[in-house]
């Protein structure tokens, strides 16, 4: 998998913490965790944050 459960936090309900594996570094092409662009780069003013919307399918038996 790409992400694994690396432990467990100590705060209410003992949520699992996350983290990427080896296979997560090597399908998006990262030689390691920080080379993934920060949450400040992410949300950029001017980006586009808005995601697209696309045309739902119609169903051919609800239009007989």
């Amino acid at each position: 998998g790409l992400i694994r459960i690396a432990g467990e936090d100590d705060s209410l309900g003992r949520p699992f913490l996350y983290g990427t594996t080896k296979l997560f570094l090597t399908t998006f092409a990262l030689r390691q965790i920080d080379d993934l662009p920060g949450y400040a780069t992410l949300r950029k003013p001017g980006r586009d944050s808005t995601p697209a919307l696309l045309p739902f399918p119609e169903d051919e038996d609800a239009a007989a």
